[in-house]
């Protein structure tokens, strides 16, 4: 559910995905696909800028899955690099974790300290400009 900031006509949301792939709880990743398009709509609602994304356990497409393909054709990665939809791992060897908006990040970092967090930390800065 995306909760709005009406000052700063943005809507934010963590989402976690079903864990997918062979072995886990959605193997042929369909509840994943599911859960990718029902973001995207929520997402993609007017009215306010979405800021979104959190644990999709999923890769993404430059490490050939394509669950998130749309996700990247229409918003900013926070670790997008250059139009290559991949990042810097933040989970046992894997980017699983992620940040989409509207407008270009001016910063995006991982923390390999995860505290509490069995994932690592994904930081992104994103200036909402005047609409």
């Amino acid at each position: 559910m995306f909760r709005r900031v009406t000052s700063w006509i943005a809507a934010f949301c963590a989402a976690h995905f079903s864990t997918g792939g062979k072995g886990w709880d959605d193997p042929e990743r369909t509840w994943q696909k599911k859960q990718a398009a029902t973001l995207m709509e929520k997402a993609d609602q007017r009215g306010y800028r979405p800021v979104f994304g959190g644990d999709l356990n999923v890769s993404p497409p430059a490490r050939n899955l394509d669950v998130l393909t749309t996700m990247y054709d229409r918003y900013q990665e926070c670790a997008e690099k250059d139009g290559v939809y991949d990042g810097p791992n933040t989970k046992d060897g894997e980017k699983i974790d992620y940040i989409f908006s509207p407008f270009q990040f001016s910063a995006c970092s991982v923390t390999a300290y995860v505290g509490l967090s069995d994932h690592y930390s994904i930081h992104g800065s994103v200036p909402l400009p005047a609409k």
